[in-house]
């Protein structure tokens, strides 16, 4: 499957749209698709001999969290 994206539109926020009053009355489709990037299981490198410490350098980086997440929870634990 493919298209062309000729023109596009974004708007980021954490709730719902907010729409002018007379938008509600257009002829076009109008919601949030929510979007997410999910970590998945790490892959070792097979050229590296396994490392007993691994699971305390991963940690935070664990199978199944979300990349925001993890982002801050980094910055959380790098800004103090």
């Amino acid at each position: 499957m493919g298209m062309t994206i000729e023109e596009a539109s974004a708007k980021i926020r954490a709730d719902g749209p907010i729409d002018l009053e007379t938008d509600y009355e257009a002829d076009c489709w109008a919601g949030v698709i929510p979007i997410a990037q999910r970590l998945g299981m790490p892959i070792p490198d097979a050229g590296v001999p396994p490392r007993a410490g691994f699971v305390d350098e991963l940690g935070h980086l664990a199978e199944g969290l979300g990349f925001d997440e993890v982002l801050l929870a980094l910055a959380r634990r790098y800004a103090g």
